[in-house]
């Protein structure tokens, strides 16, 4: 039962955010124009150069032997490397974000 994922608009009387353009334009598969992005979103993006902020989920993926799978994380912290807790609650490192997705 895999839903798409829920995507909010803003309330009446607020601007768009940024953050909520490229959400709508990630699903749409178009790219946001780098103008639109503020300054302090710019640092960390996906491979669809969506920007990766704190409270947003991440998609990357895994190999373990000969197995290879995708895992979730709920990010917490984007510094040099992407921060955040897994499923269970353990804190993963992400070092790679050209690999990473980000999913809400």
């Amino acid at each position: 039962m895999n839903r798409p994922p829920v995507i909010r608009q803003p309330r009446r009387g607020h601007r768009e955010s940024s953050q909520h353009k490229a959400r709508l334009a990630s699903f749409r598969c178009e790219e946001v124009p780098s103008e639109e992005i503020s300054q302090e979103e710019e640092n960390m993006t996906d491979h669809r150069n969506i920007p990766i902020v704190p409270g947003c989920t991440v998609v990357y993926p895994v190999r373990r032997k000969s197995k290879m799978y995708l895992r979730t994380i709920n990010v917490t912290e984007v510094d040099d490397e992407i921060i955040g807790f897994d499923d269970t609650g353990r804190r993963v490192t992400v070092s790679t974000p050209e690999r990473c997705t980000v999913v809400s």
